[in-house]
């Protein structure tokens, strides 16, 4: 996670060099973006284990009719 703070911090530079406008990264928007990345890997966790269930339900089914 330190290497994507830091990639933030350059892409902020060019962002500056391009636009002409500062962006600062705090270290409350570096917690902001873990949170929101851990807020996107439990849904799609999520997302995962329900198609696990599913897939799991699926082969007993098959295993019952054979």
């Amino acid at each position: 996670m330190g290497k994507v703070h830091d990639l933030v911090t350059e892409v902020c530079e060019i962002y500056f060099q391009r636009m002409r406008r500062r962006v600062f990264v705090t270290p409350k928007s570096y917690l902001s973006f873990i949170d929101m990345y851990k807020g996107l890997y439990k849904q799609k966790y999520d997302a995962i284990d329900v198609e696990d269930q599913n897939i799991r339900l699926g082969l007993d089914k098959l295993k019952e009719a054979a």
